[in-house]
């Protein structure tokens, strides 16, 4: 038995517990600072209205344009930031996996 895959498991599954962390952080600090966004981003109705709204979501955080969007909002932002890192460590413990079931 190899210990990378399992340390990849390991990491993978810790980032996704991180995930659920900073996302409730970063919905808590958004709805304190800038409610208006807040309402933009996380609209009550419908659950087809709640997953359109998944792609801006996602855009802010994956092609950074929190920077210049939460520009106002110091605290929203920085949970942005380490959304942002904590998504890229996800995807290369998740690619690490992969590339050790394929060896």
């Amino acid at each position: 038995m190899r210990v990378f895959p399992i340390l990849a498991m390991t990491v993978l599954f810790g980032t996704v517990m991180a995930a659920v962390f900073l996302g409730t952080k970063f919905r808590l600090s958004l709805r304190r600072e800038a409610p208006d966004l807040f309402a933009a981003y996380y609209v009550s109705g419908s659950p087809s209205v709640r997953a359109k709204m998944i792609l801006p979501y996602a855009m802010l955080i994956y092609f950074r344009r929190y920077r210049r969007e939460l520009a106002g909002y110091p605290v929203s932002r920085a949970w942005a930031s380490w959304i942002f890192a904590n998504t890229w460590v996800q995807l290369l413990a998740a690619l690490a996996i992969i590339a050790a079931t394929l060896r």
